[in-house]
């Protein structure tokens, strides 16, 4: 009898053992999406764990990635089946190997530092900071280049700590871009290092700024740093110019008639005694985000949309309700004045850009009387 109720208590045990919830930490080792489930290690053990996730998540837990600690539960009644509850409290520590599943192959970028810097002596010249980068999933470590010495001396004793500072002699030798192309034109300049450790230059084709330019391309076994936009005429590279991009150009009133004044904005055509239809100059450029003129080629058409009197495209030309002409960086149109009309209305000019239809330029002219006053 004895021995009888001895096997009934081993039976309740074991029973209980089985039919028991144990919850522990894991860490994931890796998921495979297609069959829901995750290889995991646990506390003190080398070995990978199949543990099953449910099938109806809608969207997979951004916790659910290898490296991530996770809650596990051993599922009652089913012997062997591990089961993914929610994310984990800690990472375990293993009996042997690596804590961490090895990541695998990542990208060629810069991983820390490495910023392109404006020279402190100016002219086309950046400097690139201390950094490091990786190439076929191995660091790299870039130290800038310097010339000079320590001065450890001046004056003497120099004492650490003070207000002087070690190493004030060395100055870091900068990266030299190509001279920049004329007005009008421009390109991108491409920075990238390799596993030499050296900064080279890339330079991009000279193309005209009507279009963005094309960016170079950064050659194998190299990353990028940083782009650097060159445009025509710069002498010195600014904050501004690196990592910046092109932007369409746009219309801007250059210049007038003498004869023409401006007042807020607004052009005023006085009166002239000496001539009942005077004629004026209006001057109009395509500009680039410096504000230097680009050398385009395009047809430009002038449209009086209210008014009196007529525009042209020449001082001695036919005058009209519109006037077209092909010009460069810039183009000048003529407003010929009706003082004789009866009433005489103020005109409102608008200059379209066949290449660039985005860009459109009004200009409202207030015509004076004789007295100066507006009509």
């Amino acid at each position: 009898m004895k021995l009888y109720n001895r096997n009934i208590m081993r039976k309740r045990v074991r029973d209980m053992k089985r039919w028991s919830v144990v919850d522990r930490d894991a860490v994931i080792w890796s998921v495979d999406t297609g069959n829901f489930y995750c290889l995991v290690k646990i506390q003190g053990s080398a070995t990978t764990i199949k543990a099953h996730y449910p099938r109806n998540w809608r969207v997979t837990p951004t916790w659910l990635k290898p490296g991530n600690a996770v809650r596990i539960r051993h599922r009652s009644g089913v012997q062997g089946y591990v089961e993914v509850v929610g994310h984990g409290r800690a990472i375990p520590t293993p009996v042997e190997g690596d804590s961490m599943p090895i990541p695998g192959n990542q990208a060629d970028a810069i991983v820390t530092g490495m910023e392109v810097l404006v020279y402190a002596g100016g002219g086309m010249n950046v400097t690139v900071n201390d950094g490091t980068y990786r190439i076929d999933g191995t660091i790299y470590v870039f130290l800038a280049p310097v010339t000079g010495y320590t001065v450890m001396d001046d004056p003497a004793p120099m004492t650490m700590g003070s207000e002087l500072v070690m190493g004030f002699g060395e100055t870091v030798t900068p990266v030299v871009i190509s001279a920049a192309p004329a007005a009008g034109y421009g390109r991108y300049d491409a920075l990238v290092i390799g596993i030499d450790g050296v900064v080279d230059v890339i330079e991009g084709a000279t193309q005209s700024l009507a279009t963005e330019p094309s960016y170079p391309s950064v050659p194998s076994d190299h990353v990028l740093i940083d782009y650097i936009f060159i445009y025509g005429g710069m002498t010195e590279i600014t904050v501004s110019d690196i990592g910046t991009r092109w932007a369409a150009p746009y219309a801007n009133t250059v210049s007038t008639s003498s004869t023409m004044k401006t007042a807020n904005d607004t052009f005023e055509m006085p009166w002239d005694a000496g001539d009942d239809t005077p004629v004026v100059g209006i001057t109009i450029s395509t500009q680039d985000q410096y504000g230097n003129n680009r050398v385009v080629s395009t047809t430009v058409t002038v449209t009086m949309l209210i008014g009196t009197g007529g525009v042209s495209n020449s001082a001695g030309g036919t005058f009209s309700t519109s006037a077209s002409k092909t010009v460069g960086s810039s183009g000048t149109f003529y407003y010929e004045r009706n003082q004789l009309a009866s009433p005489e209305i103020y005109p409102v000019l608008r200059f379209d850009f066949d290449s660039f239809p985005s860009l459109t330029i009004i200009i409202p002219v207030v015509l004076l009387d004789v007295s100066g006053d507006p009509i």
